[in-house]
């Protein structure tokens, strides 16, 4: 018997050419069932994707834009929070201080700095500054010496004339031509002159660069480098914040008239130092820089530093309270603080206030302060002093009287600080 062995396909068949053919039946049924499987493929329906199915390719898709997006380098801006939290983390009275940055927002100043200080301790309460009206996380501008004083060096001169004992807040003084300007003829006053005659008090406190000017050129310029250095003019500290604050000596007459009536803008001054001359008036004493343990040394002393300069007369502080006082009752400031809607008058009635306003355009800029001060009747520990300074472009921009922004705050700190 034969064994069986299965057939090599591969191998073609004895008595054919090539290779193996299939049978035509076969190549046709092949051709049948391809054709069958394709119509079948695009006649069925097609099965639609679970809704959930759609959802997670969707936010898969999204993700991997998000990671795209988030991989590309960006500028990273600060957030409002952080603002706030770097701004409060500087300042001794928080609700204060946030206060004070709602008013300086609201008075629209293009540039400015308010500082809050206690009249008492001499430590700096709170403060707030303004640029390109941004608000700003570091008081930069407290140190700067380069600010012109304007009519806030009238203090200078009013307390040379009353140190001398030639002069009272009721001497009267020749007022020629208008208040804010300031020519020679102003200044020469005829033998036989009757025209109009102002007390001392109310050129002070109306700003009157004539009269002011006229007492100037009575005392002599070094009578006024002495009262100007003994409140703190000039004066060099040994870690140099802040910078001196310059009152130089006047190169002649009309130099002198120029410095003791603020029309010029070589006397320049920090707002530091006008805090501490105020702080000096109210409290009969030398004075002392504003200081905060809160602040880097770069911005402000970290305790207390006196300015070695023996205090004047106590006439002298006397004088200087009245005139600062007729300041806000009858002077430059009076539309402010005698307006009830600004100055709440029970505040009026509680506190005594006075001040001294300054304004001057250098160059594109107009310089406008106000530096004052408000004390309890009922307890004269409870005193505030306040510096705020508006800087504004001659052309396009403006914003209300510094005065203004210190009764508001005035208001808010007299309701938090004082018994009723």
């Amino acid at each position: 018997m034969t064994d069986f062995k299965q057939k090599d396909f591969a191998t073609p068949i004895k008595g054919t050419k090539g290779k193996r053919r299939l049978p035509l039946i076969r190549i046709l049924l092949f051709i049948l069932l391809a054709y069958g499987f394709y119509g079948y493929e695009q006649e069925s329906p097609s099965i639609e994707e679970p809704a959930l199915l759609k959802e997670i390719k969707k936010e898969e898709s999204h993700q991997e834009k998000d990671v795209l997006i988030d991989n590309r380098p960006r500028k990273v801006k600060k957030k409002k929070n952080d603002f706030t939290s770097n701004f409060l983390a500087l300042q001794r009275d928080k609700e204060l201080a946030t206060k004070l940055l709602d008013v300086l927002k609201s008075q629209n100043p293009y540039a400015a700095i308010y500082l809050m200080v206690d009249g008492t301790s001499g430590e700096i309460l709170a403060w707030g500054q303004q640029d390109k009206f941004i608000p700003g996380e570091a008081p930069s501008y407290l140190p700067l010496n380069s600010f012109p004083a304007a009519s806030l060096v009238k203090i200078v001169t009013a307390a040379a004339a009353l140190e001398s004992g030639r002069y009272s807040n009721h001497t009267q003084i020749p007022a020629i031509g208008r208040s804010v300007t300031l020519y020679k003829n102003q200044l020469k006053v005829p033998k036989s002159y009757a025209g109009r005659m102002v007390t001392m008090e109310k050129a002070f406190s109306l700003s009157m660069n004539p009269p002011m000017g006229i007492i100037g050129l009575k005392l002599g310029g070094k009578r006024l480098i002495s009262a100007a250095e003994r409140l703190g003019f000039n004066r060099h500290l040994a870690k140099g914040v802040p910078a001196a604050s310059i009152y130089p000596s006047p190169a002649d007459n009309f130099a002198i008239a120029e410095s003791a009536s603020g029309f010029t803008d070589e006397i320049t001054i920090s707002p530091l130092l006008v805090a501490a001359i105020i702080r000096s008036v109210v409290s009969e004493k030398g004075p002392e820089m504003p200081w905060s343990p809160l602040l880097a040394p770069v911005y402000a002393p970290a305790k207390a530093i006196g300015l070695n300069q023996l205090p004047f007369k106590e006439n002298t502080y006397f004088g200087l309270k009245r005139m600062m006082e007729a300041t806000l009752k009858k002077g430059s400031a009076r539309r402010t603080y005698n307006n009830p809607e600004i100055f709440y008058p029970y505040n009026k009635k509680r506190l005594k206030t006075g001040g001294k306003t300054g304004t001057k355009n250098v160059g594109n800029t107009r310089y406008e302060w106000f530096a004052g001060y408000a004390q309890d009747r009922k307890d004269s520990k409870k005193t505030l002093i306040l510096v705020c300074l508006h800087m504004n472009e001659l052309e396009g921009t403006r914003a209300s009287h510094p005065a203004q922004a210190s009764a508001l705050l005035i208001n808010h700190w007299a309701k938090n600080y004082l018994k009723w």
